[in-house]
């Protein structure tokens, strides 16, 4: 079987595994806004991208809902308007007025770098791999998910691969304009 090319494979979560999982396969080069996040699901994660992350990373949204000292000591926040949580970016026990300067800018590189890459590319392949304590996405859902991209990049080829993983097994689905339709595989 040939292997799909991309110009380009994204990382939508559900968190951290996503872009581990592409990167130890060498499919993603660069850092984007959702690769080490967690919270909001996959069409929320889609409208912030496809919105140009308006309203990604407001001060006023942002609560500390705990902290952490494994792997890395870390205060956690959550955006109070969207779900996302960020799980590796406040240092512990510094107040965010400190550390949200430093933090909002590295996700804007993040963000301008994933959306000049979008701009430029022309085959696209966002991924979301579910995290196992998480109810599964329908298929109508994930076809809702994927018709936002399509319809906010008409000119591009566009893929959208959700995989889910529970205990006893895996479902892999993808969906994409030239068969608009989905493929589901258990394993």
């Amino acid at each position: 079987m040939q292997k799909e090319k991309y110009d380009l494979v994204v990382s939508l979560g559900a968190n951290c595994i996503c872009s581990g999982l592409l990167r130890g396969n060498n499919l993603q080069d660069y850092s984007f806004p959702f690769d080490w996040l967690g919270g909001a699901d996959l069409k929320t994660k889609i409208k912030i991208v496809i919105n140009n992350f308006k309203d990604f990373f407001n001060f006023e949204d942002l609560e500390c809902i705990g902290s952490r000292t494994n792997p890395e000591p870390c205060d956690i926040y959550k955006n109070k308007k969207t779900g996302i949580i960020f799980n590796h970016d406040f240092q512990i026990g510094i107040p965010i007025e400190k550390t949200y300067p430093l933090v909002k800018a590295k996700f804007e590189r993040r963000q301008n770098r994933l959306l000049n890459l979008i701009e430029k590319a022309n085959k696209i392949l966002f991924v979301y791999v579910e995290s196992p304590d998480r109810e599964i996405y329908s298929n109508q859902y994930i076809k809702e998910a994927y018709d936002l991209l399509e319809n906010a990049y008409p000119n591009k080829e566009i893929h959208l691969k959700y995989i889910s993983q529970l205990e006893d097994n895996q479902t892999d689905r993808q969906t994409d304009r030239q068969t608009d339709r989905q493929t589901d595989r258990q394993t």
